[in-house]
């Protein structure tokens, strides 16, 4: 019987799964093959060696210490854990190439799938025997050029970087990365005076498979958060719950591309993205700089994000939302400060586009006199491509429906720009939004020949007369709001009161109709004194009603 038994425990003992073992690097041990099972005195001394010695699917601990190492190559599947955020600090070896140096200088670099990256500081000014007005980092954390998949990079500090801070490069022959997440970094002055193209957070093909950068605060760069080129398309990126300060910082030169808080583009493919609740603040520059951009996305939700202290140039946008179909912007917030822009709606998409909706937005400027097109405009929408900010692709038809936003403050409220020699089309309707207090017009189209629908919107007034003095173009705005009901987009805009030539008419045959009851009943003498008064009374006060909205309507 027990040996019987034997077999079978030694097949339990082999499906016994084996455990990743920890490994530690500290600025107290020595990089001695024997070592590294403790901590202390008894780990590796540095990170590479550790990485080099240590079997894949394991865990290396990193002591608090500052580690100044030439590129540090993770090579297999493992996971790097600082012991303390800040105590652990991964400095450059020698001066980047950008500042006089032999060579590119970059802080990790991944060459593998299943990397964790976590609780550590990576910091291009970390060398004090380097110059401390420079930053030697090329890149912070960067990924070999090949597809690597299930990444991670959360709980880290990646500061006083050239080019990229966090940089997810899977660019190979089209081949993706995906499950990749970049979640809880801070990300600080990613800044260069050789490039004005600087990123806080750089992914190239990062989102093929619910891939998500999520509770990063990105702080003084040119960019905030850039997902580039090919995707899967049936698959999906999440940007959500980020906050991005000093973008486009006036310290930076101009340059021919536009610079972005949040950008996707994907040229020539329509991809999936959402983004969600980020923050976008102080987005200042010398040249060009977008809070969001937005392009080739379809069917997606951008969604309750902030855009605060859009200032400084005249080209600087709120959001740009181009070559997108069935796309939602929804209870975003977009300030803008001086002659920028509130919201782009450029390029459509291929075949009988599918409308974007553009809804519960609030969108406000203060400082805007520009009469330049499309400068100091709340929504703007164009075929023409001297105004879109594409690359240069075919404009196809655009089509929006924009409801239930507050736009004031701007030259233009709503822009509609057409130019009737390009072939694509533009679909616009404007109805249940608040829009006033706009110096240009509230609603402006060139063209004449196109008829938009700008019906039960509130002016910021009830005279007809200066209504249709604010709107130019050919659009039906009847019915309008009487008045505004509501204070922000988040309340329902359903008890507002409408008003058109036909309702004064309407109350003045009800009001007449009362009075020849009344006077009917009187002459048949069938009607007591209490009921009679109450009547006249309704009679008056329907005259009085009939005469003020026969004055606004």
């Amino acid at each position: 019987m027990k040996l019987l038994l034997l077999p079978i425990v030694f097949l339990l003992f082999l499906s016994v799964p084996a455990f990743a073992t920890d490994y530690h690097v500290s600025p107290l041990g020595t990089n001695n093959a024997t070592q590294g099972n403790f901590s202390g005195v008894g780990a590796f001394r540095t990170i590479q060696y550790a990485i080099n010695n240590v079997p894949a699917g394991n865990t290396i601990n990193i002591e608090s210490g500052n580690y100044i190492e030439p590129i540090i190559h993770v090579n297999k599947s493992m996971t790097l854990q600082g012991e303390s955020r800040n105590g652990v600090v991964i400095s450059p070896f020698a001066k980047d190439q950008w500042n006089g140096g032999a060579a590119a200088q970059y802080g990790i670099q991944i060459g593998a799938s299943n990397v964790i990256i976590r609780n550590l500081t990576v910091n291009g000014r970390g060398n004090p025997s380097l110059n401390q007005s420079q930053n030697n980092f090329r890149e912070g954390i960067k990924t070999s050029n090949y597809g690597f998949n299930h990444l991670t990079v959360e709980d880290t500090n990646v500061k006083n970087i050239l080019r990229r801070g966090i940089n997810i490069w899977s660019y190979n022959d089209h081949v993706a990365s995906f499950d990749d997440t970049v979640s809880n970094n801070y990300i600080e002055n990613v800044v260069s005076p050789y490039n004005q193209l600087s990123q806080g957070i750089y992914a190239v093909a990062m989102p093929s498979s619910n891939s998500t950068a999520s509770n990063n605060i990105v702080n003084t760069s040119v960019n905030g958060i850039v997902l580039w080129y090919w995707m899967d398309a049936n698959n999906q990126a999440t940007i959500t719950n980020n906050v991005l300060t000093n973008i486009g910082f006036a310290g930076t030169t101009g340059d021919s591309d536009w610079n972005a808080g949040i950008q996707f583009s994907s040229p020539n493919v329509d991809r999936k993205i959402t983004v969600t609740n980020n923050y976008v603040s102080d987005v200042a520059g010398t040249f060009q700089v977008i809070g969001y951009r937005i392009y080739n996305a379809d069917n997606q939700s951008i969604v309750n994000n902030n855009v605060a202290n859009l200032v400084n140039s005249n080209y600087n946008l709120g959001m740009y939302i181009g070559g997108c179909a069935g796309t939602t912007v929804q209870d975003n917030s977009i300030t803008v400060i001086g002659n920028g822009r509130g919201i782009f709606l450029g390029r459509g998409a291929s075949g009988v586009p599918q409308p974007n909706i553009i809804t519960g937005n609030d969108i406000v400027s203060s400082g805007s006199s520009s009469l330049r097109i499309p400068e100091g405009v709340g929504i703007t929408t164009t075929n023409d491509m001297r105004l879109d900010l594409g690359f240069g692709e075919t404009l196809y038809n655009v089509s929006n429906s924009v409801t239930n936003n507050v736009i004031h403050g701007f030259v233009d409220g709503i822009l509609i720009y057409s130019n009737s020699s390009i072939g694509s089309s533009i679909g616009m309707s404007i109805n249940h939004n608040s829009i006033y207090d706009n110096s240009g017009f509230n609603v402006r189209s060139n063209n004449a020949s196109l008829v938009f629908d700008a019906s039960d919107n509130w002016w910021g007034t009830n005279d007809l007369s200066l209504i249709q003095s604010k709107l130019s173009g050919n659009m039906t705005y009847e019915p309008y709001a009487l008045n505004s009901r509501f204070t922000s987009m988040s309340d329902s805009p359903s008890g507002m009161f409408f008003v058109g030539t036909t309702q004064p008419l309407v109350m003045l045959f009800v009001v007449i109709g009362l009075g020849l009851f009344v006077f009917h009943k009187m002459r048949e003498g069938n009607m007591d004194t209490q009921t009679m008064i109450g009547i006249a009374l309704t009679v008056i006060i329907g005259l009085a009603l009939v005469m003020t909205m026969g004055s606004i309507a």
